[in-house]
């Protein structure tokens, strides 16, 4: 549909960097979904672009799977209207410190698409991410 392309195309801009071309394409789509009775796709933040870390479990290589142990980060966050990550706080977590900030740095440098409400971007609060991450197993273990 055509407010799916609006969408996608909003999406094109806010990931190169020009929100203002992003926001009004998203403002487009809203109208165009609200004729055909459905805003439901621009309900919620959604992510565009993500780098994980490095000990994410989504970029591990291999079959070393063996000598690693799998813990998570839970982050909390807020995506403001122009598709920006603030308030970033860790929710649950059975990782390290250092696996922490590691998730923390990745989602801070995130872009999200920002949820629009009756045609207008709005903030977003308690958006939640959760990340896989592998660390080498201690010997013995």
């Amino acid at each position: 549909s055509r407010g799916t392309a609006l969408i996608e195309l909003g999406d094109w801009y806010l990931t190169a960097g020009d929100q203002d071309s992003g926001l009004k394409s998203y403002r487009e789509a809203w109208r165009e979904l609200s004729l055909g009775g459905s805003t439901a796709a621009l309900a919620s933040a959604r992510q565009l672009a993500y780098r994980a870390p490095l000990a994410a479990l989504s970029r591990a290589k291999g079959d070393d799977h063996d000598n690693m142990d799998e813990h998570f980060v839970e982050v909390s966050f807020t995506v403001t209207r122009d598709g920006r990550v603030t308030d970033i706080a860790v929710a649950d977590t059975d990782g390290t410190e250092a696996q922490q900030k590691s998730v923390m740095s990745a989602v801070r440098k995130a872009r999200y698409a920002p949820r629009i409400e009756n045609g207008v971007p709005v903030d977003s609060t308690g958006v939640k991410f959760r990340e896989r991450l592998l660390s080498k197993r201690a010997k013995g273990a």
